[in-house]
């Protein structure tokens, strides 16, 4: 996995797929990668990342896929 400062090794311990944006809470967005810190910084990068993936949806459909949040125990 990359990191700040270089790339590190993990394991995984959980992966929710498909949460709607009004489930994720402000915990796990203060988690989350750098730059996501509110539903509508979460939105964008949704979209941006999936919108050309999924030409065939409009945005209201990209973002209806929801996101995925994954946990994550980071060796030493």
């Amino acid at each position: 996995m990359l990191m700040s400062g270089g790339s590190g090794t993990g394991t995984c311990t959980e992966v929710l797929q498909h949460v709607p944006l009004a489930s994720v809470t402000a915990e796990q967005l203060a988690l989350s990668l750098p730059g996501i810190r509110s539903t509508q910084q979460l939105r964008a990068a949704l979209l941006q990342r999936y919108g050309v993936m999924f030409p065939g949806l409009d945005e209201t459909q990209v973002v209806a896929r929801g996101c995925a949040i994954t946990r994550l125990i980071l060796d030493g």
